[in-house]
């Protein structure tokens, strides 16, 4: 049943053109906690109280969606539900908004966080390769999808901009969208409707490394210091509103699925060096190397880590190698299957015979030169194209 509804879902959206609307006015499904025929209680996730404690915030940090919880999210986000949810917080703004009396100078400000509070990256969300979450999140695939400029509006979002405005509000967008993206994002706005503002603040290289909160915090400082008053700050994580001056009102606006993969955390771990050997792995390396061949190491891990990753694998007992190649700066946006096969043609150009190829994701094996024989280690954690 979970695969037919799917396609279905994936069919309704490859069939709409230009003109069609990703929030469809007919609900898909009742939305209702898990249960069986005669109302008895299904094991496993209660998807009504996942979502609840998800956006109250008692459920932190957990990374992707629960796989059974992909097609109720999905009936959740494209039914009405989801947009009358959004429609009631843009009642509650306005209403709060409207009870507000303004200095008139012009440093009356409301934020707006970008994804899922303006736009609305729902025809991405509810892609095959995506499933509303329930997959995990793939950079590039993203940033390929921003990229294209084509995000609707999120219900409701277009009559509170307007609205504010009309009160004499200014308007700052303040978005975890890397800088490289701003005239996409600029084109994307204006296209459906978000037509002026005070602010336009996207993520720069000085930022790298920050979390969303520690970020946006900064950032909100940065406009304080500079005499703006922050009177309400809108936005659909609760990084968006939580942190140093967050306003004088903050509105969640609902968003049950999957927040992006944390690089910094991840990064931070990669810099211990404290990774222990996988099993198996050392007892091949050393009945390689004794058989006469040369190792080759090709990782996604970036060129900055080269030393730390150095010392963990002569750590733990991988004290040889022919090359290690870690992703460089000119590989930046190729996806995790380009940039290998990119590697594996290079060392086939060089004379290299690959005779054997060993990797955890499908993206280190499949490709161009993928070598005599591919071997995939078990890895049922993630998914990297």
């Amino acid at each position: 049943m979970r695969l037919a509804v799917f396609f279905f879902l994936a069919t309704i959206l490859a069939t709409c053109n230009a003109d069609c609307h990703i929030f469809q006015e007919g609900q898909i499904y009742l939305l209702r906690p898990r249960s069986g025929a005669a109302g008895h209680r299904l094991e496993g996730v209660d998807c009504l109280s996942w979502r609840l404690a998800v956006e109250t915030n008692n459920l932190q940090n957990w990374g992707s969606l629960p796989e059974s919880c992909e097609e109720y999210i999905g009936h959740y986000m494209l039914g009405k539900q989801y947009r009358h949810d959004c429609e009631l917080v843009a009642d509650v703004e306005i209403k709060y908004a409207k009870s507000l009396k303004l200095a008139g100078d012009g440093k009356d400000i409301w934020i707006f966080d970008i994804d899922e509070t303006t736009l609305s990256n729902m025809p991405y969300y509810a892609r095959s390769d995506v499933l509303f979450g329930a997959l995990p999140y793939n950079d590039t695939k993203f940033n390929e999808w921003v990229a294209e400029g084509k995000a609707p509006a999120v219900p409701g979002a277009l009559r509170l901009y307007r609205t504010l405005l009309s009160l004499g509000f200014k308007i700052v967008f303040l978005s975890g969208t890397k800088e490289q993206f701003r005239e996409v994002r600029i084109a994307n706005l204006k296209a459906v409707g978000y037509h002026t503002w005070e602010k336009l603040i996207l993520k720069e290289d000085a930022d790298k490394g920050l979390t969303a909160l520690a970020y946006k915090s900064k950032r909100r400082t940065e406009l304080v210091n500079a005499g703006y008053r922050i009177l309400g700050n809108s936005g659909d994580q609760w990084s968006d509103i939580l942190g140093n001056n967050t306003g004088s009102r903050t509105f969640k606006i609902p968003d049950p699925m999957a927040i992006p993969y944390n690089s910094t955390k991840f990064n931070e771990w990669v810099a211990e060096a404290k990774a222990p050997a996988v099993p198996g792995a050392l007892r091949l390396y050393r009945t390689l190397l004794s058989l006469g061949f040369k190792i080759v190491f090709l990782s996604g891990t970036k060129e900055q880590f080269r030393e730390v990753r150095i010392a963990n694998l002569k750590a733990v007992g991988y004290h040889t190698w022919e090359k290690l190649i870690l992703k460089e700066d000119a590989d930046k946006g190729l996806t995790a299957l380009a940039y290998k096969s990119k590697r594996r043609t290079e060392l086939v150009n060089a004379g290299y015979r690959i005779l054997g190829n060993s990797g955890d994701q499908w993206s280190d094996i499949l490709g161009n030169n993928t070598g005599s024989r591919t071997f995939k280690i078990p890895d049922p954690m993630y998914y990297i194209g």
